[in-house]
């Protein structure tokens, strides 16, 4: 599980390649959503796909 503190959203090829970096089957990648108070975007990579 990444955490990333950056409000901004990452390219798909970014999370794809860490994901690589990784070596392991499923990364997920959290980020916060702008404009709420606690809420977090959950997304699944594999190197190769994104989960939906």
């Amino acid at each position: 599980m990444c955490i990333l503190e950056e409000e901004h959203e990452r390219e798909d090829e970014w999370l794809h390649s860490l994901a690589a970096e990784f070596n392991v089957s499923e990364t997920s990648f959290f980020t916060l959503i702008t404009g709420f108070e606690a809420c977090f975007r959950l997304r699944w990579f594999t190197p190769i796909i994104e989960f939906c």
